[in-house]
């Protein structure tokens, strides 16, 4: 499927549940299509039955960029939360110039922006490679990323620099919690 903006990638990606403990197949495979039809080379690496990491690069060699996030979400209890949401968790609205539901700031919007500001080079010769690493269960102890790191899925050759779209209160921040070396 095609999206327009990052705005309708996002409410897609909101609409799909990837709580930590239900795993993150659903948004992973998603994702898979849509990055594979923007010309992205995109490689799955399947942690356990529920639960799926994506690298999806666009030019090679050494000194790239890569964006960092991931694909869960914190836990939500509808019934037990109505109060707290004026539009159910899933639903994805816009409303007064904002998205509302589960992982939009944290970190479904920030995916969509990024796929959208990468899928601007993917037809481009690039000196340095650009990846979207996107793991899962941050939420619930970075799995997903231990894994790519334990299995050396990423290089600090190939990637100098990296992004990390974790909401900051628009302060930006020259380092992060995580568990990269």
């Amino acid at each position: 499927m095609s999206y327009k903006s990052a705005v309708d990638l996002t409410q897609r990606l909101v609409s799909v549940d990837s709580v930590s403990a239900g795993g993150n197949n659903l948004v992973a495979n998603l994702l898979y299509e849509h990055l594979r039809s923007l010309r992205f080379n995109v490689e799955v690496f399947q942690r356990d039955h529920l639960n799926v990491n994506l690298v999806a690069r666009i030019g090679s060699g050494r000194g790239g960029l890569a964006f960092v996030g991931h694909l869960d979400t914190v836990p939500y209890q509808e019934e037990k939360d109505r109060g707290l949401w004026n539009y159910g968790p899933l639903d994805g609205v816009v409303s007064d110039g904002r998205i509302h539901g589960v992982g939009t700031a944290d970190m479904k919007g920030p995916i969509a922006a990024a796929i959208f500001a990468g899928k601007r080079f993917v037809n481009e010769r690039l000196a340095r490679p650009f990846a979207l690493v996107l793991t899962d269960t941050e939420e619930a102890g970075h799995k997903g990323a231990q894994y790519l790191r334990d299995k050396k899925v990423l290089s600090s050759d190939e990637f100098e620099y990296a992004v990390v779209g974790e909401p900051t209160s628009l302060a930006p921040l020259t380092t992060h919690l995580g568990i990269g070396e």
